[in-house]
C-alpha cells in the first residue's frame, strides 16, 4: 500500500515540473495553475484516443493507473517502473528549463 501511495504522488512530478516552468513564464501564480491545469487535462484527453498509437506513452498521465495491478493482479506492473522513467524525463527537462528560464529573469521587477 505505502508503494502505491509513493508511486501515485511521484506520478504528478511531470505536472510538478511543467507547473514550475509555467510560473516563471507568467507573472501571476492563477496562469501558471490554469496553464499546468490544462495541461493535465489534455494530456487526458489525449491519451484517451487509442489512434495514437505510441506518442500516447510519452504522455505525463499516461502511467498514472500503473498502480491498480499491485491491487487486481497481486504484482508489480512493468508499466511503474516506466512510469518513474517518464516522469524523471519530464522532470529534467522541464526542471532544467525552469530553473535557466528563473535565473535569466529579472525578479526586481
Amino acid at each position: 500500500m505505502a508503494i502505491a501511495t509513493l508511486y501515485v504522488a511521484f506520478g504528478y512530478t511531470a505536472l510538478l515540473a511543467i507547473g514550475t516552468l509555467f510560473t516563471t513564464l507568467t507573472d501571476t501564480a492563477t496562469a501558471a495553475v490554469g496553464a499546468t491545469i490544462g495541461v493535465y487535462i489534455v494530456s487526458e484527453i489525449l491519451d484517451s484516443i487509442s489512434q495514437l498509437g505510441t506518442i500516447r506513452y510519452g504522455f505525463p498521465t499516461h502511467y498514472m493507473g500503473a498502480w491498480q495491478s499491485m491491487f487486481t493482479d497481486n504484482h508489480y506492473s512493468s508499466d511503474m517502473v516506466v512510469g518513474i522513467v517518464v516522469q524523471l524525463a519530464y522532470l529534467v527537462v522541464f526542471g532544467t528549463a525552469a530553473i535557466i528560464r528563473f535565473r535569466t529573469m529579472d525578479i526586481r521587477s
